[in-house]
């Protein structure tokens, strides 16, 4: 390929990541899954199938962003809509909880390949092109078509999960196929040859990276963000069929929730296209930490009240995950090493989704029974305190910069 060509292609698909990124990321079971899976199991086997989700991506977090750094990240990235589709067939095909939890590990699989390997893959598009000052606005621009991408798969998916469950995965698995497609016209991007590492050696690597003060205090505050951030993503659907059953028992659920997560995914997306305007405002620092009050707050409703005013706050939910990506994506992928960035950044979430991993398992074990209050009062304590050893050690992590 040409010079001119392969830099048009560079052009191509720096402009068609943010729209690979919708379709990829469209969730159409999102306003349902929890309900899906709790009318054909129990409360406990509905866990149980999430922590087999969360403890498959942290066996394959890591191989895959290994995997990405060797063979390039656009086959990674058309691997990854492959499994997605694979995940949302299996959902569809049976009620059983063997089937179901294949699918999981399916689901696992095609978000493990591209954790890191996307946001790897536009670093480094940029920097082809000599544009690696405008990351953190494209990724910003980036994170916005993520967000209306799952506000309006979420509506979507409500609306037609009142028919059948089953048809907000068939949804998404049609939208996987845009994204395969879209990945597929990727052009390539290498890094300059550098000597092979083994998997090993290349987590060595980016552990001797993490030492860094400002990688280390933003590694604690991912595994922090990841886990109180899906705190109320695992309960706020059965908390509103909750508030549905007191106060309206003629709406839909299904029709509800999905408004609902629409609702809340359009505020976060407002909040993601200013995200790098407030970090410039007040710091990246100020900017993580108000993410995670939010989220704080958000959970502290929920485990002190059932009132509707709660359902209203919930529509804050996705706000800090709006606020974190570019931010966060801009400190991190310019301090690491071009040639694991990938491996790094799935590291980095290897850890996060084994905190929480942890979490739902240790939830199903203590906890029996529907009630969702429990597990919510202890996720409000553990927020506010990682919250506050957060920002205790905000200065040691300025230390060297």
């Amino acid at each position: 390929m040409t010079g001119s060509a392969s830099l048009t292609r560079l052009e191509w698909s720096a402009r068609r990541y943010p729209v690979y990124l919708f379709f990829q990321k469209a969730s159409y079971w999102g306003p349902i899954f929890f309900l899906y899976f709790s009318s054909l199991l129990s409360l406990s086997d509905v866990l149980l199938l999430e922590s087999i989700y969360y403890i498959t991506v942290v066996l394959l977090e890591i191989p895959t962003g290994y995997l990405a750094d060797r063979v390039g990240h656009r086959r990674v990235l058309i691997g990854s809509s492959i499994a997605q589709m694979t995940a949302c067939l299996a959902f569809v095909s049976s009620d059983h909880f063997s089937v179901l939890a294949f699918g999981q590990i399916m689901l696992a699989t095609g978000m493990a390949l591209g954790s890191g390997s996307d946001t790897s893959y536009h670093f480094s598009v940029l920097a082809a092109l000599g544009r690696s000052d405008e990351y953190g606005s494209r990724e910003a621009k980036a994170a916005r078509s993520l967000l209306i991408s799952q506000a309006t798969s979420a509506l979507i998916g409500g609306a037609v999960a009142t028919m059948d469950l089953r048809v907000a995965y068939l949804f998404t698995m049609a939208s996987s196929l845009v994204a395969f497609a879209i990945a597929a016209g990727f052009l390539d991007v290498t890094v300059e040859s550098s000597p092979r590492k083994s998997m090993v050696s290349q987590i060595g690597s980016c552990l001797r990276d993490a030492t860094h003060p400002r990688l280390a205090w933003a590694m604690a505050y991912f595994i922090f963000m990841t886990v109180i951030n899906h705190i109320p993503h695992e309960f706020y659907q059965p908390f509103l069929k909750t508030l549905i059953l007191e106060h309206a028992t003629d709406i839909s659920t299904p029709l509800t929730i999905g408004i609902h997560t629409a609702l809340t995914m359009g505020v976060a997306t407002i909040a993601a296209a200013i995200s790098i305007r407030i970090r410039d405002r007040i710091g990246s620092s100020s900017t993580l930490l108000l993410a995670g009050l939010i989220q704080t707050v958000i959970i502290s409703g929920m485990a002190l009240s059932t009132s509707p005013l709660i359902g209203i706050l919930l529509l804050l939910r996705s706000i800090p995950r709006g606020l974190i990506q570019a931010p966060l994506n801009a400190e991190i992928v310019p301090l690491v090493g071009k040639d694991r960035r990938a491996t790094y950044l799935s590291l980095q979430s290897l850890m996060g989704r084994l905190a929480f991993g942890a979490v739902l398992l240790a939830f199903s074990m203590f906890f029996d029974g529907n009630e969702i209050a429990a597990p919510i009062g202890v996720s409000m304590t553990g927020a506010a305190v990682g919250l506050l050893l957060l920002l205790a050690l905000v200065p040691l992590s300025k230390s060297s910069n």
